[in-house]
C-alpha cells in the first residue's frame, strides 16, 4: 500500500517536472524570439514555474518522509524477526543440550549397571572357587548375587 502511494507521488512529481520543463522551454523560446513579450506574460510564466517547483518540493518532501517511515518500519520488523529467530535457535540448542545430557546420564547408568554385573560375575567366580567346567553352579551363584544386588539397589 505504501509502495503504491509512493509510486503515485513519484508520478505526480514526474508530471509536475514535465510541466515545468515545458514552461521553461516556452520562456526560453519567448526570450529568444521576441524581446517584445510583455513583462506580465513573463512574470505569469515564472510564477507558474515557481508554483510548480513548490508543488514538486512539497510532493517530494512528503514522499521522502513516507519512504523513510516505511524503511524504518521495515528495518524494525526485520530486526524483530531476526531477534525471534535467534531466540528460537537458542531455545532449540538448549533443548538439544538437555537431551544430550539425559543421553549421557543414561549411558553412565548403563555403564554402572554393566560394571556391577561384571563385578557380580567376578564375585561369583571368586567366592565359589569354581572352574569354568561347572557352569550350572556358576549360573546359580550369579543368579543369587544378582537378586541380592538388585534388592540392594532398590
Amino acid at each position: 500500500m505504501a509502495s503504491k502511494k509512493g509510486n503515485e507521488n513519484m508520478e505526480a512529481i514526474r508530471v509536475e517536472l514535465q510541466h515545468m520543463a515545458e514552461a521553461i522551454s516556452e520562456l526560453e523560446k519567448i526570450q529568444t524570439e521576441s524581446q517584445k513579450e510583455s513583462q506580465d506574460d513573463i512574470a505569469l510564466r515564472f510564477h507558474f514555474v515557481k508554483k510548480s517547483l513548490e508543488k514538486i518540493t512539497e510532493n517530494y518532501d512528503s514522499t521522502v518522509k513516507k519512504l523513510e517511515k516505511t524503511a524504518n518500519h521495515s528495518v524494525k520488523m526485520a530486526n524483530d524477526i531476526l531477534k525471534i529467530a535467534v531466540q528460537t535457535s537458542i531455545t532449540l540448542l538448549k533443548d538439544q543440550i538437555e537431551r544430550r545430557k539425559g543421553d549421557i546420564a543414561r549411558a553412565a547408568n548403563q555403564k554402572k549397571q554393566q560394571a556391577w554385573l561384571l563385578s557380580l560375575c567376578d564375585d561369583a567366580i571368586h567366592h565359589s572357587g569354581l572352574n569354568m567346567v561347572n557352569s550350572n553352579r556358576l549360573d546359580n551363584r550369579v543368579g543369587e548375587l544378582y537378586c541380592n544386588g538388585s534388592k540392594q539397589l532398590n
